[in-house]
């Protein structure tokens, strides 16, 4: 259990970092919130940040918490559903128009100090993720094979 609780631990610092890392290329307002609306989505976009705070104290928690608990078949799903709704919330924003990107090319002056780090540990993060998350993935898609080859699911048996 501590294991699971340290993984947890470790997956809400990371991303409350990701999330700072965020905040401090706003700089002042001369630089761009991108980083910290990515890192917070689905639940970013507005000019609300107090929604993106809670994003980073409860949504990221969770995603840690599920993937520890991944031996059970039910957080394994949960964990990748949170996880598939995080990149839809940032294909959801690119679609609905994020207005950052006459601000995105400061990243690439000085704000390079913020970017390189915050692309490794969120990429590097996620992996790390799909690369546990995955094995009992697989394992869930099998039995699902086996048990509609089987027909067990189409005859169930009858009961005197």
């Amino acid at each position: 259990m501590l294991k699971g609780a340290g993984f947890v631990m470790l997956v809400s610092v990371m991303f409350f970092l990701l999330g700072f890392m965020g905040v401090a290329a706003i700089g002042d307002g001369h630089g761009t919130a991108y980083l910290f609306v990515v890192v917070t989505a689905p639940f970013s976009g507005g000019d609300d940040i107090w929604l993106g705070l809670a994003a980073l104290c409860l949504f990221w928690p969770m995603v840690g918490l599920m993937i520890a608990l991944r031996r059970w078949a039910v957080c394994a799903l949960v964990g990748a559903i949170l996880l598939l709704g995080h990149y839809a919330g940032i294909v959801w924003l690119h679609l609905v128009g994020i207005n950052e990107w006459s601000y995105i090319d400061k990243l690439f002056g000085p704000g390079l100090v913020i970017l390189i780090p915050w692309l490794a540990v969120y990429v590097g993060m996620n992996m790390w993720f799909w690369r546990m998350l995955w094995p009992r993935l697989r394992e869930l898609v099998a039995n699902l094979r086996g048990v509609l080859r089987s027909g067990a699911a189409r005859h169930p048996r009858k009961t005197a």
